[in-house]
C-alpha cells in the first residue's frame, strides 16, 4: 500500500498537477475584442456633469459612429456633423477621437458591455475648471 501511495505522490500526482496548470490559463483581453464592441453606431443614454444627471437638453440627435477601420463619424446634439479617426490607447483603456489633429478629445473607458459604453471626458474645461463629464452611450441597433 504504501508503494502505491509513493508512486502516486511522486509521479501521477505531478502529472496531474501540470495538465490543471496547462488547462488554465489567464484571460488577456485583446484589441481586436475591444474593437469588436466598440466599433458600432452608438446613442447618448445619459450624460452625467459632476454626478448630476443632464434634464435640461435634448439628446435625441447625437450620434457616435465608430467603424472597425478606425474612422468615425459624429453628429453632435445640434446636428452637426464632424468626422476623424479614432484609436485605443493606454491599455485599451482610453478611446481617442480625432488622432493627430487640434481637435483631439481622450475619453476614459469607465465601462464596456455588449448594450452599453461608459466614457469619462479627460479634458478640463479653462472656463470651469476641472469637471467630471460622463457619457452613457447605448447602440443604436439592437446588437
Amino acid at each position: 500500500m504504501n508503494k502505491l501511495i509513493v508512486s502516486f505522490l511522486k509521479y501521477i500526482f505531478p502529472s496531474l498537477l501540470l495538465l490543471m496548470l496547462l488547462g488554465c490559463e489567464t484571460k488577456v483581453i485583446k484589441v481586436n475584442e475591444v474593437e469588436f464592441f466598440i466599433a458600432k453606431e452608438w446613442k447618448i443614454q445619459s450624460v452625467i456633469v459632476n454626478g448630476e444627471l443632464v434634464t435640461d437638453t435634448d439628446l435625441s440627435l447625437y450620434r457616435l459612429d465608430l467603424r472597425d477601420d478606425f474612422t468615425f463619424e459624429r453628429i453632435g446634439i445640434e446636428g452637426n456633423a464632424e468626422s476623424g479617426n479614432w484609436k485605443l490607447t493606454a491599455g485599451l483603456s482610453q478611446v481617442v477621437l480625432f488622432v493627430n489633429d487640434p481637435r483631439e478629445e481622450r475619453y476614459l473607458l469607465i465601462d464596456l458591455k455588449i448594450r452599453q459604453m461608459e466614457l469619462k471626458l479627460l479634458q478640463e474645461s479653462f472656463k470651469d475648471g476641472e469637471l467630471d463629464i460622463r457619457y452613457i452611450l447605448t447602440p443604436t441597433k439592437a446588437q
